[in-house]
């Protein structure tokens, strides 16, 4: 991957950015595969693109900001001395199939008596919009390592639990606001797997990523982050939605409930798309997907519902 620094950001961290990358190592035995369990609950076509095409990739350091927040965060857990946790701990082991001999590795944030947590840095945004899908992540990820940390060292865990802090949550907002987050954290308990379930996802997983990719699938509409068809109700003049459904109909019984005056406001489809795939995935110039549905094509910037 090649780094640019198009929006002229210091030249420190352009420095930073690209030496966090370069000494990036993977914790495997040498000469062994190996995949880390954030790897392996993502999409494995954008993996395998991205291997493919590594040395064509171009991404801004600007890109790299959010990350670079969040490893702040994890540093700073590996350095504050708590009696019976163990703070960001590398583990890993071979696992052996129809695939061959893999590693599988990851990086426990916190490590205590019966407890696994994960540490995230997230937008407020994120709590709003957090689903099933979220907690799904979120689940497959800490009962893999559920599975590495009982197998390496004979600990049993009981209990999974995602921590996120929130980088853009400002005070007041909490004051007047009750569905707003009263507190810069959120705490997200999460199903704990049998290790029969979580050895048979970890097995499904590896087998996946490595078939080649011609017979990997494209990433479904969850690993594309799909955004459905919605009908929106707008002031004249503005972009931002007032209100936003899933039919015209919906949209139109919301507006007579409200007694919106029709020569102020005015009703818009907004077609769904594929967030992903337009503003997040380096490789979507590779990706069949996206040059059959979006290359080429304008992509309208919209406002997100007040309501």
């Amino acid at each position: 991957m090649q780094f640019t620094n198009n929006f002229k950001m210091p030249d420190v961290f352009y420095r930073l950015i690209q030496r966090e990358r370069e000494a990036y190592v993977t914790k495997a035995p040498k000469g062994v595969k190996s995949y880390g369990v954030t790897t392996l609950i993502d999409s494995p076509f954008i993996y395998k693109l991205r291997r493919k095409h590594d040395s064509e990739i171009t991404e801004d350091v600007v890109d790299s900001l959010f990350a670079f927040r969040g490893k702040g965060l994890h540093e700073g857990l590996a350095s504050v001395p708590i009696y019976n946790v163990i703070p960001k701990i590398n583990i890993g082991m071979m696992i052996g199939g129809s695939f061959g001999d893999v590693w599988v590795g990851g990086e426990l944030d916190v490590l205590r008596p019966y407890t696994i947590e994960d540490y995230k840095m997230k937008m407020v945004e994120a709590v709003w919009f957090f689903n099933d899908n979220s907690k799904l992540d979120l689940t497959r990820q800490l009962n893999l390592y559920k599975l590495l940390a009982e197998c390496v060292f004979g600990w049993p865990i009981h209990n999974l639990i995602g921590q996120w802090f929130l980088i853009n949550w400002v005070s007041y907002k909490a004051k007047i606001d009750k569905n707003y987050p009263q507190k810069p954290h959120v705490e997200i308990p999460v199903d704990v797997w049998s290790r029969d379930d979580a050895w048979e996802y970890l097995y499904s997983r590896v087998t996946l990523f490595e078939k080649p990719l011609e017979e990997t699938p494209i990433c479904d509409p969850v690993q594309r982050w799909q955004k459905k068809t919605q009908w929106a109700v707008t002031k004249k003049g503005n972009k931002k939605a007032l209100k936003c459904e899933d039919s015209e109909a919906e949209i139109k019984a919301y507006i007579a409930k409200k007694e919106l005056k029709e020569e102020n406001y005015e009703i818009t489809k907004r077609q769904g798309e594929d967030t992903r795939c337009i503003r997040y995935c380096n490789v979507n110039k590779f990706c069949p997907y996206y040059q059959q549905t979006y290359a080429g094509k304008e992509i309208e910037q919209e406002e997100p519902a007040t309501e």
